[in-house]
This record gives C-alpha cells, sequence and structure tokens, in this order.
C-alpha cells in the first residue's frame, strides 16, 4: 500500500491583515489511502498554511528552500 504517491495541488495567496502581508497557500489533495476490507480508498485532506522563507528538514537539521508550487 506505501506504493501508492501522495497526490497535493497548492495554490499560493497573499493574506493582507491590517499593516501586514502574509504569504499563505491552500493545500489540498490524497494524502495516503486506506484500507476497509477488500478495499481500498483515498485519504483527502486540506489544510491552509503559512509559507516560510525557508522549509526546516527536522532529519537532516538544516533549512531548505520551499517549493516553488507555495511561493
Amino acid at each position: 500500500m506505501n506504493d501508492f504517491p501522495s497526490h497535493l495541488s497548492a495554490g499560493p495567496f497573499v493574506w493582507e491583515c491590517p499593516g501586514a502581508e502574509r504569504q499563505m497557500a491552500f493545500v489540498a489533495g490524497v494524502l495516503g489511502i486506506e484500507r476497509d476490507g477488500e478495499y481500498v480508498r483515498p485519504r483527502l485532506g486540506d489544510a491552509v498554511l503559512e509559507v516560510a522563507r525557508e522549509a526546516v528538514d527536522p532529519a537532516a537539521g538544516r533549512a531548505e528552500p520551499v517549493p516553488p508550487a507555495l511561493r
């Protein structure tokens, strides 16, 4: 079951707050799959995220550039 890739779509936008602008993104898609008896179903999800200038990879312990789809 781990052979199925996740399929995410991201749509960047700017949230205009009083006195500030925040770089944000809508993110949604297939996050994984689950088995229900003999059937396999997609696990769907969505989120609104604030986009950082750099993403921190906890496993590597270093910052990496944010993917272009989220800028």
